[in-house]
C-alpha cells in the first residue's frame, strides 16, 4: 500500500516568495518561446533557404499546438512541472538540430513541444500558490501585464539579429538554444524551490455536481471560437493576404512602442475588472472596438497608427479575457472541458484561417465579423456581460476590499448559502462584485415585478421572487430556494428580510425562512458575510430615504468580510430559535476581523424565548 503523504504547513510569506519565483520563471520561459517563434517567422517571411513559406510554417505550428492540447492534466502536482520541463527540453532539442545538421525539422514538432510545456506550466500556477486562487489570479495578471511589454521586445530582438540573405541562418539558432536553456533552467529551479503539493479541493462536490452546458461548456465554446477568429486574423496579417498588408506601416520602433502601450492599457483595463466568472463578459466590448477600428482602416487610411492602437487595445483585452475565462481551476477538470480549453482554440484557428483565406476576407469584412462576434458573445454571455458593465459602473463610486477566509474557502461546486446584513439597496451588487460564485438572489416583488427588471431577474439572473406581504400562509420562494440548492446553486439571502433603517440597529432579527431551508438541506454550507460601509451611502436609509436628496458616492470604502464556511450543527437545527440566533452571531462576529466590536444580536420576542 502506498504511503499517504502528510500535508505540511507552509507560511503565507513562503507561498508568496514561491509565487514570485513562478512569475520570474514564467517571464524567462515566455521570452524564450516568443524569441524563437518571432525569429523563425521573420526568417520565413524573408524567404531564408531551409524554411517553409510563412503560410505553411504558421499552419504547422498551429497543428503542433493543437496536438499538445490532447495531453492534459490538472492534478495540481509537481509532475506538471516535470512535464513542463520536458516540453522545454524537447523545444531545446528541436532548436539544436539546425546547428548540427543545417536542417530545420517540421514546425509541427516545435509547436507541440512549446504547447506541451506552456500548458503544464500554467497548470502548476495553483501549485505555486498552494491552491490560493486569489493569489494565483494576482500572479497571473501581473504576468500578463509584463508579458505585454516582453512580446514586442522579443519581436524586436529576433528580427534584428537576422543575417543578410546571403549568409547562413542556422548558426544563429544558438541564440534560440541559449534562450530555451534559460527557460529550462528556470523551470527546473522552480521544481526544486516548489517542494510542496497543493491540497485537493472538494473532490466529493466534483462528482455530485458535474459540468453543465450553461455554466461551463457554452462559455468554453464561446472562448474557443473567439480565440480561433483572432488567431485566424493574425494568420492573414502575418502572411499579408487579402489586403492585410499594412505590417510595414508599423516597422519603426516608435510605432511598435505606441502599439505596445495601447496593448498594455487593454490588459490593465482587464486587470482592474477581472473576475473569475465575469471575465468573458469583458470580451464583447474589445471585439466591438477592434472590429470598428478595422473598418475605419479602410475608410481613413491616413489615421492608421491611431486605429492600430485602438485595435491592439481591444484585441489585447479580448486575449486577456479569453486567457483568464473558464480557467480549469474554476471548473471541473473533465475531458470535454479540458479539450475545449486547450485544443479547441487551435482547431478553430486552423479552420477559420483556411476559410478566411479561401473567402478572401478583407479588413473591412473582418471588422464586420468582429463586430458581429462581439454582439453575439454579448448575448451568449449576457449575465456576465451585464455584470461587467455594472462592475465598471461601481469602480468610481465604491472602493472595494475583501477580508476573511470565506471567499477563498467557498466551494466552487455544489450548494452554498451566503447570508449577509442588509444596509443598502446595492448590497447584492457589492457582494456579487467580489464573490467567486454565480449568485442567485432572493428578491422582493416590489423590485422584481418592475418592467425590464422582471425580464432580467427571471430570464438572466434566475432570481427567486419573494412576495412583498407582511403576513402569508404560504412561502413558495422557500421551495424555489431548496430546489435551486439541490441543483448545486449558490444563494444570497438577507435573513433580516428588510433594509436597515436606524443608525443604532446593526442587525435586525433573522426570520424563520433560513431555518426552513436548512432544516430540509442540513448539510448545506453557510458563508456568513458582513458588509461594512453601505450604511450612510447613497442607497441607504441613512438620514433619509435612499436615492433622495443625497450626494452620489465617490470612492466610498466598502469592506466585504466573509467568515469561514460552515455547516450548522445538527443540535442547533433542531430548534429554529437556536439556528437563527447562531446565524446572527456568526454574521456579527465577522466585524471583529475588521477590528470592530462584536455586538450582541438584537432579539425579538420569538428569539428571546430561548
Amino acid at each position: 500500500m502506498a504511503r499517504k503523504r502528510t500535508p505540511t504547513y507552509i507560511p503565507l510569506k513562503s507561498i508568496k516568495m514561491i509565487s514570485i519565483a513562478y512569475l520570474v520563471a514564467s517571464l524567462i520561459r515566455t521570452f524564450a518561446d516568443f524569441f524563437a517563434l518571432s525569429f523563425i517567422i521573420a526568417a520565413s517571411k524573408a524567404n531564408y533557404h531551409g524554411l517553409d513559406s510563412t503560410s505553411v510554417l504558421l499552419l504547422h505550428l498551429a497543428i503542433g499546438f493543437a496536438f499538445s492540447g490532447f495531453v492534459f492534466s490538472l492534478r495540481k502536482s509537481r509532475s506538471d512541472i516535470l512535464l513542463s520541463s520536458f516540453g522545454s527540453l524537447l523545444s531545446l532539442g528541436l532548436l539544436s538540430i539546425p546547428l548540427f545538421t543545417g536542417f530545420f525539422p517540421d514546425p509541427i514538432f516545435l509547436g507541440f513541444a512549446m504547447g506541451l510545456g506552456r500548458t503544464f506550466w500554467n497548470n502548476s500556477l495553483l501549485l505555486a500558490t498552494k491552491q490560493n486562487k486569489t493569489l494565483a489570479r494576482s500572479i497571473d495578471n501581473a504576468g500578463m501585464l509584463l508579458t505585454t511589454l516582453l512580446l514586442p521586445f522579443s519581436i524586436f530582438a529576433a528580427t534584428n539579429i537576422l543575417p543578410a540573405p546571403d549568409q547562413s541562418l542556422f548558426p544563429l539558432f544558438s541564440f534560440l538554444c541559449i534562450a530555451q536553456s534559460a527557460g529550462l533552467f528556470s523551470t527546473v529551479a522552480f521544481y526544486v524551490i516548489c517542494n510542496h503539493e497543493a491540497p485537493a479541493c472538494l473532490p466529493e462536490n466534483s462528482k455530485i455536481y458535474p459540468s453543465t452546458w450553461r455554466d461551463d461548456l457554452i462559455p468554453l465554446i464561446a472562448r474557443s471560437m473567439i480565440l480561433g477568429i483572432l488567431l485566424a486574423l493574425f494568420y492573414l496579417l502575418l502572411i499579408e493576404a487579402n489586403g492585410f498588408d499594412f505590417l510595414g506601416s508599423f516597422s519603426s520602433s516608435k510605432h511598435l512602442a505606441l502599439i505596445t502601450i495601447s496593448s498594455f492599457v487593454g490588459i490593465l483595463f482587464f486587470y482592474i475588472i477581472n473576475h473569475p466568472l465575469r471575465t468573458i463578459g469583458s470580451a464583447p466590448w474589445g471585439l466591438l472596438l477592434s472590429g470598428a477600428s478595422l473598418m475605419f482602416f479602410v475608410l481613413y487610411p491616413e489615421n492608421i497608427i491611431l486605429l492600430a492602437m485602438l485595435t491592439s487595445l481591444g484585441i489585447a483585452n479580448v486575449f486577456a479575457c479569453c486567457r483568464r475565462a473558464c480557467r480549469p481551476e474554476d471548473l471541473l477538470a473533465t475531458p470535454p472541458a479540458m479539450l475545449l480549453f486547450n485544443f479547441a482554440p487551435w482547431l478553430f484557428a486552423i479552420s477559420f484561417g483556411w476559410l478566411f483565406y479561401q473567402l478572401k476576407l478583407t479588413p473591412m469584412l473582418a471588422g464586420v465579423l468582429l463586430v458581429l462576434a462581439g454582439l453575439i458573445l454579448a448575448w451568449v454571455t449576457l449575465r456576465a456581460f451585464l455584470e461587467q458593465l455594472l462592475s465598471i459602473a461601481l469602480i468610481l463610486p465604491y472602493k472595494m476590499s475583501t477580508h476573511g477566509p470565506g471567499i477563498e474557502q467557498m466551494p466552487y461546486r455544489g450548494p452554498v448559502i451566503m447570508i449577509a446584513n442588509h444596509a443598502a439597496y446595492l448590497d447584492p451588487f457589492l457582494i456579487g462584485k467580489v464573490v467567486t460564485r454565480r449568485i442567485i438572489p432572493m428578491m422582493t416583488s416590489v423590485f422584481y415585478d418592475l418592467p425590464v427588471i422582471y425580464w432580467l431577474m427571471s430570464k438572466v439572473v434566475k432570481a427567486i421572487r419573494v412576495e412583498a406581504a407582511t403576513f402569508r400562509r404560504e412561502a413558495p420562494e422557500l421551495n424555489d430556494a431548496i430546489e435551486a440548492l439541490k441543483r448545486g446553486e449558490s444563494l444570497l439571502i438577507f435573513p433580516e428580510a428588510r433594509l436597515r433603517k436606524k443608525d443604532d440597529q446593526l442587525l435586525f432579527p433573522f426570520g424563520q425562512g433560513i431555518w426552513h431551508i436548512l432544516s430540509q438541506l442540513p448539510e448545506t454550507p453557510i458563508v456568513p458575510i458582513w458588509v461594512e460601509g453601505p450604511w450612510g451611502s447613497y442607497a441607504s436609509h441613512y438620514k433619509g430615504p435612499p436615492f433622495a436628496n443625497k450626494k452620489m458616492d465617490f470612492l466610498r470604502e466598502i469592506k466585504v468580510v466573509a467568515g469561514e464556511a460552515r455547516v450548522i450543527p445538527k443540535e442547533l437545527l433542531a430548534e429554529h430559535r437556536l439556528t437563527r440566533k447562531y446565524l446572527q452571531e456568526t454574521v456579527l462576529a465577522n466585524r471583529t476581523i475588521l477590528g470592530l466590536e462584536n455586538a450582541s444580536p438584537e432579539q425579538n420576542e420569538d428569539l428571546a424565548k430561548d
